[in-house]
């Protein structure tokens, strides 16, 4: 796995962390539609001045409008409290059920709930991220994102 983002698609990066903790690599992923970013999957803690970094080599940590938490995993979204001390004022975009817990990590961003925006995100541009739930994969909340560009 490389130290650095890696582009696997046109504007969509890898930028977790490649070092491997507890058997896990952070799955983080960014995506760049114009001027805005979108985070799927921040990462943890353990993972997150790695992720900070690529994310910040693509664009600057204010035009990262949206971090899309698909289940309240720690290694899926317990670094936000430190993205939101270093800049990030964006929206979080998750389940409603996958909110009730993720809360307790102190994040404070505001929330857009899948389940009540009729399961996706209408980017500025137009573009639409498609969110399908998986309540029986990871917990009652977890969701998968689809792009279909």
């Amino acid at each position: 796995m490389s130290d650095k983002p890696v582009e696997i698609f046109d504007n969509i990066f890898r930028v977790g962390a490649c070092q491997q903790v507890n058997e896990l690599y952070t799955n983080s992923y960014l995506m760049v539609d114009g001027d805005e970013g979108i985070l799927f999957g921040p990462g943890s803690v353990i993972d997150f001045e790695e992720t900070f970094a690529n994310i910040t080599k693509i664009i600057p940590i204010e035009k990262l409008k949206y971090a899309v938490l698909h289940s309240q995993d720690p290694s899926i979204c317990a670094s936000l409290p430190l993205f939101e001390q270093n800049g990030f004022s964006g929206k979080i975009v998750t389940h409603m059920r996958t909110a009730y817990f993720v809360k307790h990590y102190g994040i404070t961003s505001f929330f857009i709930y899948t389940n009540l925006a009729a399961n996706r995100l209408i980017l500025e541009s137009g573009r639409v991220i498609y969110f399908m739930n998986t309540p029986y994969l990871k917990s009652a909340g977890s969701f998968m994102a689809y792009d279909n560009v």
